[in-house]
């Protein structure tokens, strides 16, 4: 039950929860490559990051100076949550933020347009 508590938690975030579907489609990514796709600060990735770690959905790596996460596979929940991601790609090629369409109007102010942005 605990499990699938913080399982729940970890992904309740917008950001953590685009940070995992971005690992998902790509692989393995460094923490710079992660911020520079997301476009948010750095230690806003990290955070997210070892928060996602900490929850066993991501595995890291050191190479050098650089951290690279990859989603964890074999993550107990990974197979359901694998069907709820969506199917298309969120990030277009060369794009900073995800791509959603939707017929709503948009919020006005950052964090709520974030965070409906990836709720559509």
């Amino acid at each position: 039950m605990m499990e699938l508590l913080i399982f729940f938690k970890s992904l309740a975030d917008s950001v953590r929860l685009q940070i995992f579907t971005l690992l998902n489609e790509k692989g393995t990514l460094s923490v710079l490559s992660v911020q520079r796709v997301m476009g948010i600060p750095q230690p806003s990735v990290s955070r997210a990051l070892i928060q996602l770690k900490k929850a066993g959905l991501l595995n890291s790596s050191k190479k050098g100076n650089q951290v690279f996460y990859s989603v964890n596979r074999d993550y107990a929940f990974y197979p359901a949550l694998k069907t709820m991601l969506p199917g298309t790609s969120l990030f277009q090629q060369g794009s900073a933020t995800p791509e959603f369409s939707s017929s709503e109007p948009e919020p006005k102010d950052d964090k709520a347009r974030h965070d409906h942005e990836f709720l559509l």
